[in-house]
């Protein structure tokens, strides 16, 4: 769903849909992208203006072939996916235009191919994850057509970029079936440097399930679940400096958080309530209130994409 949030009215859902290979939000507020499927095996990306409340197909459609994962370009002229033929048959990145201007080639098939996750703060590289199990964490420097590999063998995350370096929040492990979270890693995608921030191998140990920095990029804010006891304990929400992570302070009251993200007007999170539906959850800047901006019927929320128009 996408849902517009009125600080002063009720949270207004914008439009639900079906079967989807993902969407994005263009970084205005005004344009949602998404991936729909047309037919068994095919499928198609519209584009829908929310503030005229129309839509309209961008990409032809092409019986047989799936268009996955749109991603708008820093100036939200283009539409970057990637397609596939009967649904594993990677057929590479496509870049298409929506004023109907053309489209052209990216970069090439590989693999059961790529899920495009989003542009880096710079807009000079694709944000992209192997369609596999635990999926994976890289960038393609769209200029020279290189790839960045955070680490191809193990099942890894990007949760988020910031502009300065080393820039990339990359969650390791937390996948499916298991205890909840992974262990966070700060990670330099231009020399391909990293280290641990906070893990299970941490002491006491334990275990992130999300996380973004700040407005300015100088803090972390993370869900983090406690594995210094056999039992689950559910997550809650701490802040920290990346050069000193064991110093990182917990937020009061934000038992139970799931999904979070740090925007301007201040963190925002999801908790599932005691009736299996999931509240959004508005921070004050200061961290000394609270507000629930939004409710879903859902009992799970994966993914927040906030965008200020």
């Amino acid at each position: 769903d996408a849902i517009a949030l009125d600080p002063v009215g009720p949270a207004t859902p914008l439009v639900t849909f079906g079967p989807s290979a993902g969407w994005q939000l263009r970084s205005d507020g005004s344009l949602l992208a998404v991936a729909l499927q047309t037919a068994a095996d095919s499928g198609r990306i519209a584009m829908l203006d929310l503030r005229a409340g129309t839509a309209r197909w961008v990409t032809d459609d092409e019986p047989g072939v799936w268009h996955r994962w749109p991603v708008w370009s820093p100036d939200g002229s283009l539409i970057f996916y990637s397609a596939a033929k009967a649904g594993t048959t990677d057929l590479g990145i496509v870049r298409f235009s929506i004023n109907g201007s053309g489209k052209g080639p990216i970069h090439g098939p590989d693999g059961n191919g790529r899920e495009l996750i989003a542009f880096t703060p710079d807009g000079a590289a694709l944000v992209w994850s192997a369609v596999r199990a635990g999926g994976s964490t890289a960038v393609l420097d769209l200029a020279t057509g290189r790839d960045r590999v955070f680490d191809d063998t193990t099942a890894s995350t990007a949760l988020s970029f910031r502009a300065p370096r080393p820039r990339a929040l990359v969650l390791v492990g937390g996948c499916c079936a298991g205890r909840p979270g992974g262990s966070l890693f700060l990670w330099d995608d231009l020399d391909n440097s990293r280290r641990p921030l906070v893990g299970i191998d941490s002491a006491p140990p334990a275990a992130i399930g999300g996380a973004d920095w700040s407005p300015d990029g100088r803090l972390v804010v993370a869900t983090l679940y406690d594995r210094s006891t056999p039992a689950d304990s559910s997550g809650r929400l701490v802040y920290f400096d990346p050069a000193d992570p064991g110093g990182r302070t917990a937020i009061s009251g934000t038992a139970g958080a799931q999904a979070v993200v740090w925007p301007r007007s201040g963190i925002v999170y999801t908790r599932m309530t005691a009736d299996r539906s999931t509240e959004f959850v508005q921070l004050a800047r200061d961290l000394g209130a609270s507000t629930v901006i939004a409710r879903v019927a859902e009992p799970i929320v994966a993914r927040i994409l906030v965008v200020a128009p």
